[in-house]
């Protein structure tokens, strides 16, 4: 690191410890709503305040500000806890106990004995130490020399010592032991000191209570007129009964030791207690060095938060400097493969990199040249995708042209016209490789190929359109059906008004009525000409060979005409299902109205929303030409006309359209989307059917648009 850096990193150290305090100023992000909590501290002469932030110990303050050595918040954290758990009180009551607990030992049983309880009998049984009992034993024979007046027995007294002197002894080391541990505790080493205490107050009490169940002792001694140790287990039946080896060789050469058991067990629960609250003491070296830590990183973090802070504004410039080439580069990422642009991309998305890595590792040298350099390498690939972007956009737009001249070329045709759609599957199939072959990223180059591809392909199709005439009969037979049609729906509405239901009903036998009626009048006449001729020129067919030539010429005719009426029905049955957008919009245009109908059966809301959008679109695009333009909805049996609800019902609708005569744009749900059909013969309608996707593109009203 540069020592112009060190300076400067050591200065906003300096200022943030000298500044006012506001833990508030060091939370992390996410910790806006952790609790933060002070606790004042009195410790080596001093004040210190103790900050948690969500449960979490992270500054120790000395007058206001964080103290970051180790050491020093260890001693601070050991002396409130020193305080915290009086200490010195429970040292005392510690002490207090086993020294209250020693002298019950040596009880006198007069004021003016010389000796205590424990004493008088070492001195009166014990000539010398022993520790086994064969050693008792030889110190009991002595005992028994000395004093020949008293029944003695050495076995007996031997035993009674054994029981009494040696647990005396290790009694003594003990407590004495227990005190030095004691009396030399502090806080620092309070917890190894009182786990040596507390290992010895048991051994105490046990030795005390092997003597206290020594047969050398009395049972129970009346002093004064009060019972000596009236506690003593011998002098209940209960334990007399189950101990009657102790209790009935009780040999009454010394006193019982009145043991003050209670204040052991007061220094028991006293070292306990301390222990107990003692068990943080071993963990303040890691609770310190936990908030040294803490306090060294917030600090840290709080320092570096403004540099980087101060960074990222700067690197946020730079993007909002140039908020169009970047996006451009993120849209164009996927699309553009040359060399130069991803040359480009590659170098300013590393520079972006590093220096967001400098940042998030706080390592700033050089920061401020490389968010120059990403600025200027952002108008480097602004300067490498402009070309290509062209190019590419111009291909899209090529291959967007083609598509709309291969829809208006198959609304071009009869789908019974099988040359046609012959010409037009080859069409097709060429727009299936070409797009099979538009695949991003591809090269500058291979758009413009595409471009090129997809233009000559737009050709071919409105080529198609253009020049596409359809077949001679079937124009001739499609007039003659319409005129036909035209006629038979006029003769049978004078019988009965036809209604919407009833045209589509009869729209497949339409070929059919149209056959008999134009043979029916065929024969009509030829069988009146036949009548007329046999008036005129009866004298000729009086002769009967004229006659037979003239019934078979009749015959003829009538096949002949037979003949013809089978082709024009075969002809017009294929015409009858469906016109062209050409054929449609020639009827639309020579009538100059039409009506624009949304029809909502089984349709979802999304669909009925994209089916209003296209009817609004279809209809602006036929006013643009003049035509002059009714909007209709039906929803079930209501009916609604330019967005406004009618007083009639669906069917009236529909049959007022339908006997107007003019055509129908019909929009028509379906789950899976259709192709317009565009008739002309019975109903003049260019239905279409598909979901809220299909109907989102409204693929007639660009055709309409483009014718």
């Amino acid at each position: 690191m540069r020592p112009w850096f060190t300076i400067f990193i050591s200065a906003a150290l300096l200022s943030v410890f000298f500044a006012a305090f506001n833990p508030h100023d060091y939370l992390y992000p996410g910790e806006e709503n952790s609790s933060i909590e002070v606790k004042n501290i009195s410790a080596n002469g001093a004040f210190y305040s103790l900050v948690t932030i969500g449960g979490q110990e992270a500054f120790l303050l000395l007058d206001g500000k964080p103290v970051n050595d180790t050491g020093q918040v260890q001693s601070v954290l050991r002396a409130s806890l020193h305080s915290e758990v009086s200490f010195d009180d429970k040292k005392t009551a510690i002490t207090e106990g086993i020294l209250k607990f020693n002298a019950s030992r040596n009880k006198k049983i007069h004021p003016y004995s010389r000796y205590g309880v424990e004493d008088q009998c070492k001195l009166e049984n014990v000539q010398n130490p022993c520790s086994t009992l064969s050693e008792c034993i030889g110190t009991a024979t002595m005992v028994c020399q000395i004093d020949p007046t008293v029944s003695c027995d050495a076995g007996l007294l031997g035993r009674a010592i054994y029981e009494f002197y040696p647990p005396s002894v290790q009694l003594s080391k003990d407590v004495s032991g227990a005190l030095a541990e004691a009396n030399s505790m502090t806080l620092d080493n309070a917890v190894g000191k009182l786990d040596a205490v507390k290992q010895k107050l048991p051994l105490i009490k046990s030795n005390a209570e092997k003597m206290s169940h020594s047969i050398i002792r009395y049972p129970a001694v009346s002093v004064g007129g009060t019972l000596w140790l009236a506690s003593d287990p011998c002098n209940s039946n209960t334990y007399v009964n189950s101990h009657r080896d102790e209790c009935g060789n009780i040999i009454g050469r010394c006193y019982p030791i009145p043991f003050d058991f209670s204040s052991l067990a007061s220094a028991e629960n006293a070292a306990n207690t301390l222990s107990s609250s003692l068990a943080e003491t071993e963990s303040t070296t890691v609770v310190s060095q936990q908030i040294t830590t803490a306090t060294n990183d917030r600090i840290d973090f709080k320092v570096h938060s403004a540099i980087i802070a101060q960074y990222n504004a700067k690197l946020s410039a730079v993007n909002d400097k140039y908020p169009q080439i970047f996006a451009q580069v993120e849209k164009l990422r996927p699309i553009l493969a040359d060399d130069a642009f991803k040359s480009a991309v590659f170098k300013l998305d590393s520079k972006r990199e590093a220096i967001e890595l400098g940042i998030s590792s706080k390592q700033y040298v050089g920061l401020d040249a490389k968010i120059a350099e990403y600025g200027k390498l952002a108008l480097e690939a602004n300067a490498s995708m402009q070309n290509a972007t062209e190019i590419y956009y111009a291909a899209l737009k090529a291959q967007d042209a083609s598509s709309d001249s291969l829809i208006e070329a198959e609304w071009a045709i009869n789908a019974k016209d099988s040359g046609a759609s012959s010409e037009f599957g080859k069409l097709k199939a060429k727009q299936v490789s070409l797009d099979s072959s538009f695949k991003p990223p591809l090269k500058s180059v291979q758009y413009v190929g595409l471009k090129a591809d997809y233009n000559s392909l737009a050709k071919d199709a409105k080529s198609f359109t253009g020049n596409r005439a359809r077949n001679i009969l079937f124009s001739i037979s499609g007039s003659a059906g319409k005129a036909g049609a035209d006629s038979l729906l006029a003769l049978a509405s004078t019988v009965k008004p036809l209604d919407y239901k009833d045209r589509m009903k009869l729209a497949p036998s339409m070929p059919l009525w149209l056959l008999v009626l134009t043979g029916l009048s065929i024969v009509s006449l030829a069988l009146a000409a036949f009548a007329g001729a046999l008036v005129v020129f009866r004298g000729v067919f009086r002769q009967r060979l004229m006659m037979i030539v003239w019934v078979a010429a009749l015959i003829a005719f009538f096949a002949v005409v037979g003949a013809g009426s089978a082709g024009a029905y075969v002809m017009l049955n294929q015409t009858s299902p469906g016109s062209t957008l050409a054929e449609f919009m020639s009827e639309v245009n020579s009538q100059g109205a039409a009506y624009v109908l949304v029809d909502t059966a089984g349709a979802t809301d999304a669909a009925v929303a994209s089916m209003d959008s296209c009817a609004s679109k279809i209809a602006k695009s036929l006013r643009e030409d003049g035509i002059k333009v009714s909007t209709y909805k039906v929803a079930g049996s209501k009916c609604f006309a330019e967005g406004k609800p009618t007083s009639k019902d669906a069917d009236a609708c529909l049959n007022s359209m339908s006997a107007s005569g003019e055509p129908i744009f019909h929009l028509k749900y379906s789950a899976t989307p259709k192709n317009p059909l565009f008739t002309l013969l019975v109903s003049k309608e260019a239905a279409t059917s598909g979901d809220a996707a299909y109907m989102d593109k409204c693929i007639i009203q660009d055709a309409i648009t483009n014718k």
